[in-house]
């Protein structure tokens, strides 16, 4: 740093001491979802310290300014991990957001939290940002939407919404817009699709948290009058638990009261969110008949759960009775998690954009640029992105990409080592030459066979369609 050991040890206790102690002493982590917020892409894990050596280099400031920066973002990292910021309605969202994990959308939450910081943004549009976030990350889980798009989305999230800007006042509707024109592996479930998950997933063998996550939220609504049902989930003693309503091993009274159709009944319902509850007595209820579980020792109709007090009133369990409580919860979901309704017209439209990734079909698309690895690179034609990429690969990976041409099996047929050119083959490296007189669907299989070969993320390369022309 080129500083004596006096001032090294200043700035040590003025700033970093306070950044180890924000971040938990997880400063790594925090470091990466710094450079994230700032360049706008990941670091990979193993590659963090030397991503920000190159970042301070290239910053040209001083030391103690670089210092003051990291210390401000600290501190919102402390207020994500912990919500505490202050402010109510933003630390209950920020403790619900917790509870998913979804550390990804913090790069995005330290530009949100310095627009409200600095009185750019009010408490309402950060409510409402941070709702819709919630609303996104909950709405694919249900619908089982791949997650490996949700990296890039939140890491250019803050320069998506900000290019589309007119004023300041537009910026929560901006945000909105941009993660409500996302398809394919990124796209925000609409009412549709996300009710009709609501009413045939699996929610029984979601992982833990998810399902600590979506009880909490069930339970309590945007009540101020709330059950701690996190900390009853994971108690050691009189713990909540899930309830089974129909029970997964079924009685011969269960067999009688669910009717002929009993078998399928039960392998259609039995594990959907209609057929679930919450309680502290499992291993009382057992599998006992439902008129036992309403009317016992701390039954249903005694439970003073919310979500619990509809089924108490239920005279009996049967398939009327599950799909009633299916449509009810249905729409509870729908409004706990809403799509958010939005009247934005945005200065710039954005080209879409799609991953290697992306299960999305580019037969018939025009492209305009590819982001691969530093940069963006302006084409025009498909074979030339494909070139593209295949010589930024080779100048990094040479002696991967020659054993790839070396092997008998795919994509060794289209990229081969040859003295001289022949018709229809694209140089792509000293004495290597990729076929490119291919459909657009080839060249995006031969991008995947190397990408997997050789062991580069498909996330690690997007193409920009010109949306204007026709497919």
């Amino acid at each position: 740093m080129g500083l004596d050991q006096r001032e090294q040890e200043e700035l040590y206790e003025k700033y970093w001491n306070k950044i180890e102690e924000l971040t938990g002493y997880q400063v790594s982590e925090f470091v990466r979802q710094y450079l994230t917020y700032k360049h706008g892409k990941w670091p990979k894990i193993n590659g963090v310290y030397h991503t920000f050596k190159q970042y301070v280099t290239g910053l040209k400031i001083e030391i103690e300014e670089l210092l003051t920066d990291l210390l401000a973002h600290a501190r919102f990292y402390a207020q994500i991990m912990n919500a505490s910021t202050g402010v109510c309605r933003l630390d209950v969202i920020l403790k619900r957001l917790g509870l998913l994990e979804m550390t990804v959308v913090n790069p995005f939450l330290f530009a949100l939290l310095g627009r409200f910081h600095d009185g750019k943004i009010n408490e309402i549009q950060t409510c409402l940002v941070l709702k819709t976030i919630e609303s996104y990350l909950f709405r694919r889980l249900v619908c089982e939407v791949p997650t490996n798009s949700l990296n890039k989305i939140f890491a250019t999230l803050k320069n998506d919404a900000i290019r589309l800007l007119h004023d300041e006042e537009d910026y929560a509707n901006s945000v909105i817009y941009v993660l409500q024109q996302k398809t394919v592996s990124g796209r925000f479930p609409n009412n549709q699709e996300f009710g009709a998950s609501v009413r045939s997933r699996d929610f029984y063998n979601m992982r833990t948290k998810n399902k600590i996550y979506y009880f909490n939220r069930l339970e309590n609504g945007d009540s101020y009058e709330t059950i701690n049902v996190p900390e009853a989930m994971v108690a050691k003693e009189h713990n909540l638990s899930v309830e089974h309503i129909m029970p997964q091993t079924l009685t011969e009274t269960w067999k009688k009261e669910l009717g002929k159709d009993f078998a399928d009944i039960h392998k259609t319902w039995k594990n959907r969110i209609a057929n679930l509850a919450l309680t502290a007595y499992n291993s009382e209820y057992s599998n006992r008949a439902f008129q036992e579980k309403l009317t016992m020792k701390d039954g249903f109709i005694d439970s003073p759960l919310p979500l619990n007090k509809w089924i108490g009133q239920q005279e009996k369990w049967t398939l009327h009775e599950l799909k009633a409580r299916s449509d009810f919860l249905a729409e509870r979901f729908l409004e706990l998690w809403p799509f958010p309704e939005i009247d934005f017209q945005p200065m710039v439209e954005n080209n879409p954009d799609y991953s290697l990734d992306d299960d999305y079909d580019f037969t018939g698309t025009k492209i305009s640029s590819y982001t691969f690895r530093e940069g963006k690179h302006n084409v025009t034609t498909w074979k030339d992105a494909t070139a593209g990429v295949l010589r930024q690969i080779f100048e990094s990976n040479t002696a991967e990409i020659y054993r790839i041409a070396s092997q008998d099996d795919f994509p060794a047929s289209f990229i081969t080592t040859m003295d001289a050119p022949q018709e229809g083959w694209v140089n792509i490296g000293r004495n290597l030459y990729a076929f490119l007189s291919t459909p657009t669907a080839s060249k995006i299989r031969v991008l995947e066979a190397v990408f997997e070969k050789i062991g580069i993320s498909g996330e690690d390369l997007h193409f920009e369609i010109r949306p204007d022309e026709p497919r």
